[in-house]
């Protein structure tokens, strides 16, 4: 059975090969994800990680069989290794993400997750996700200079300010991001992703993950390549359970399509 969210946005995709005036094979403008949820839980921490502990996450594993194989696994993992800086749900929410099971089907759910919170199924992974990256963050604020690799072109506009809209997987290694495609190559300069390869259950991969509200400014796009530069601004469109959004969505389309390109080309 399929998760509540992905099942939904698999419909939307195949109603989207019925209109052929959409051509989601055409390259993917970057933009800045408003949908996306991209909360990062300020002011409201606290209050969220009671009601995860309390209510959410046992309520979301017993929702998505999956999921809780999935999580229990992760958790498994994380109790026989070291997971020190971290609670054991926070390692067990990263560890999860390095996994192949449930974190496409997690990311897809992300990307529209800010204007359907109610429906978005992954509450308490996301704050866990979030609130680790977030911790680790603290106790190191280095910035990285890293590589993604996806099999689906993109486009962006010189001096324009974008984001994932996602949890961006990349690399400090190009090698190791050029295996996971070479369509469109990211090379980025990131201060609020974090080196995971401490939790990862693939740590030759020298894992830096970025989180969804991330803010970058695009320094280039020639040929495969899309370069993109880390700005001061990272406010969030949705904080604590969902917020309010600070201007009219109207990228609908591409959003439609990255979510399609998702799906069928399955980017991490």
């Amino acid at each position: 059975m399929k998760p509540p969210a992905l099942s939904i946005l698999l419909l939307s995709a195949a109603a989207l090969l019925e209109l052929p005036q959409i051509k989601c094979e055409d390259p993917i403008p970057m933009n800045m994800s408003v949908d996306a949820l991209d909360d990062q839980y300020d002011g409201c921490r606290d209050t969220m990680l009671k009601n995860v502990k309390k209510t959410l996450l046992p309520s979301e594993l017993d929702k998505n069989p999956k999921f809780k194989n999935a999580w229990k696994t992760a958790q498994d993992k994380m109790m026989k290794q070291d997971h020190t800086g971290l609670s054991l749900d926070q390692a067990t929410a990263i560890y999860l993400y390095t996994m192949d099971d449930v974190h496409k089907d997690f990311n897809i759910a992300v990307r529209t997750g800010g204007t359907n919170y109610t429906e978005f199924p992954y509450k308490a992974w996301h704050f866990h996700l979030t609130d680790a990256l977030k911790t680790l963050r603290s106790k190191n604020r280095t910035c990285y200079d890293v590589y993604r690799g996806v099999n689906v072109k993109f486009t962006a506009v010189k001096e324009e300010t974008v984001r994932f809209g996602q949890f961006a997987s990349t690399s400090l290694k190009l090698s190791v991001a050029e295996g996971f495609g070479k369509e469109t190559l990211f090379t980025i300069r990131t201060c609020f992703g974090v080196p995971i390869k401490k939790y990862s259950e693939k740590p030759q991969q020298e894992e830096v993950l970025i989180p969804p509200f991330e803010r970058f400014k695009v320094m280039g796009d020639q040929g495969n390549e899309i370069r993109l530069e880390h700005i001061a601004d990272q406010k969030s469109y949705f904080n604590c359970l969902g917020g309010a959004t600070v201007f009219k969505i109207q990228h609908t389309l591409t959003v439609s399509c990255v979510i399609w390109s998702l799906i069928v080309m399955q980017i991490h």
